[in-house]
């Protein structure tokens, strides 16, 4: 069942506000995701790179617990139905895979970002717990796809890496010159036969491994 576009419009409307606040403009290199639900898959650079991302399809992000404590971003992630996980608990990774599958099914792109952190120098190792849902996506018939993405920034101050502070770097971004966000969109894994959930890992890192340094 596709989601509701009226759903998505308020969304993407925030997004948008966000990035032209921060003076974050987005360059799209390649095809975007079709209107088939699909497993996005992203290296991580900055808080910024979900505004770039939302404000292009209908998307449900996968986040740590944390941002679901954090003080008005909290509210607004809730609304969005952002899919939590607690990446100190590994017996939480099937209920959060199953959260991706509902929002899949429901015809909305799950972002994932499977370094778990944000990186300043190209993509790092991939974690494969969270592609278990591959294997369950070709037991359901359904039609889906896996978008393998690369971001990019043109300038050295757009990361915002691990625990820095969010206001001073937002603070940054606003009194810089803008700065793109490039969104290099990598051609879609396509499963013509059944593959592990590391096969999947690997194969989305190199792909975008190769599009970040091109």
């Amino acid at each position: 069942m596709a989601a509701p576009r009226h759903s998505q419009v308020l969304p993407r409307l925030f997004y948008g506000t966000v990035l032209w606040l921060v003076n974050v403009r987005v360059k799209v290199s390649g095809r975007k995701p079709g209107e088939i639900a699909a497993l996005v898959v992203t290296n991580h650079v900055s808080w910024t790179d979900i505004p770039a991302l939302g404000a292009l399809f209908p998307a449900a992000f996968v986040a740590k617990s944390e941002v679901g404590r954090w003080p008005i971003i909290r509210t607004f992630a809730r609304l969005v139905n952002t899919i939590f996980v607690d990446r100190t608990a590994r017996r939480t990774i099937p209920a959060t895979n199953a959260a991706m599958l509902a929002a899949i099914a429901k015809g909305v792109h799950v972002v994932l970002f499977p370094e778990a952190t944000t990186h300043a120098d190209g993509p790092h190792l991939f974690h494969s717990a969270h592609f278990a849902i591959v294997e369950d996506l070709e037991k359901s018939g359904q039609a889906y796809a896996i978008q393998p993405i690369a971001i990019r920034y043109s300038a050295p101050y757009a990361p915002w890496i691990g625990d820095d502070a969010l206001l001073p770097h937002v603070i940054t971004l606003m009194k810089n010159p803008p700065l793109t966000c490039e969104l290099i969109f990598c051609n879609p894994i396509v499963l013509t036969a059944p593959l592990t959930r590391r096969a999947v890992a690997e194969g989305c890192f190199e792909r975008i491994t190769a599009a970040y340094r091109a």
